[in-house]
């Protein structure tokens, strides 16, 4: 049996960029993640598991909502879930062991709606699939003109 250990640290550190199409973007937000308890797990899945087949193991969409309300370790899904995509690109961490994941919404998409909240997950369907880390950020008003840019930088250190 896997135990956690205290010591381990895992998180995430969001940036978060907002411009008109075109043009590089004028607004930067940066928020921390919370790793709830299911996204403890997928890890240790990554790191015990022998072999890595198939979808299911690493996060390879990205959600954004309209709930700002702040949840904790028992956190499956978003408040809200408004949208979900494929995540844009994901590359190696530039220092230590960890990896930055890119989340990126178009100026045709998920308009109308004030955005509060970002989350990584394993599966397409919305409230589905395993959350690796779930943030809120200031409110974001998502409309045609604007696109948004989400940088999630995942590290792994010890304390």
């Amino acid at each position: 049996m896997w135990r956690r250990k205290e010591n381990l640290l895992c998180g995430g550190n969001i940036r978060i960029l907002i411009g008109h199409q075109g043009e590089k973007p004028h607004r930067e937000i940066r928020v921390h993640n919370l790793v709830p308890t299911c996204g403890l797990d997928k890890i240790n899945d990554l790191i015990w598991y022998p072999e890595l087949g198939g979808g299911g193991f690493t996060p390879a969409y990205f959600a954004v909502g309209t709930s700002a309300a702040v949840t904790g370790a028992g956190t499956t899904t978003l408040g809200s879930e408004n949208f979900r995509k494929l995540i844009a690109r994901r590359l190696p961490a530039d220092t230590g062991p960890g990896a930055t994941v890119y989340g990126y919404i178009e100026t045709s998409e998920s308009n109308g709606v004030d955005l509060y909240e970002v989350g990584l997950f394993t599966e397409e369907t919305a409230n589905t699939g395993w959350l690796w880390g779930r943030a809120t950020h200031p409110k974001i008003v998502k409309t045609s003109s604007i696109y948004v840019i989400y940088e999630w930088l995942w590290s792994l250190s010890a304390s």
